[in-house]
């Protein structure tokens, strides 16, 4: 299943050097991707997985997990 979002954010700039700033915002799409899914994008390609888990913690996965990182190895 693709799960795409939109979201909006305000993005204030201050600055220094060319006066007080501007304040806008920005609409970014975000496509979720699980791990089924970049498992099966993985082998597709010809990798082996190695290892997951949550950036810079190295827990494991979870419904929680905002940023994880997959270990991969090329086969042959």
């Amino acid at each position: 299943q693709r799960v795409v979002h939109g979201h909006e954010a305000a993005v204030y700039i201050h600055g220094r050097l060319r006066g007080p700033g501007a304040e806008f915002t920005e609409q970014h799409t975000v496509r979720y991707l699980f791990l089924p899914e970049l498992e099966h994008f993985a082998a597709s390609a010809g990798f082996t997985l190695l290892e997951t888990g949550e950036w810079l913690t190295r827990q494991p996965l979870s419904d929680h997990t905002w940023f994880g990182y997959l270990m991969m190895r090329r086969r042959g």
